[in-house]
């Protein structure tokens, strides 16, 4: 499904709502893929590979292997995280230190 537009007014409480139903969608989806993956395991296809179809907004279809999709949402979130960090380096000259590379090299 699309995501919803939300108006730029809406709350937090809002907002977690609509997170949370989407991850509670997004575990049905993955639990019903791996019921398939579990089946389909004997002749060596993977659901990993199957087409899913994304329709960011009307007229658009844009199709990825589920297994390319996991990856970038895992990937996205990242991405969101650095963009944070950057804004708050701009605001405040400093920021959380998330980069586990350095936080591993250089002693507390």
């Amino acid at each position: 499904q699309p995501f919803p537009e939300m108006p730029e007014q809406t709350s937090v409480a809002v907002l977690q709502d609509v997170w949370r139903s989407t991850r509670d969608g997004c575990r049905v989806v993955l639990a019903e893929s791996e019921k398939r993956d579990a089946a389909n395991s004997k002749g060596g296809v993977s659901d990993l590979n199957r087409i899913v179809e994304a329709h960011p907004r009307p007229g658009v279809v844009r199709r990825f292997p589920l297994g390319a999709t996991l990856l970038q949402l895992c990937g996205h979130g990242v991405h969101h995280r650095a963009q944070a960090v950057n804004m708050l380096r701009r605001l405040t000259g400093t920021g959380p230190d998330l980069d586990y590379m350095y936080h591993v090299r250089v002693p507390a």
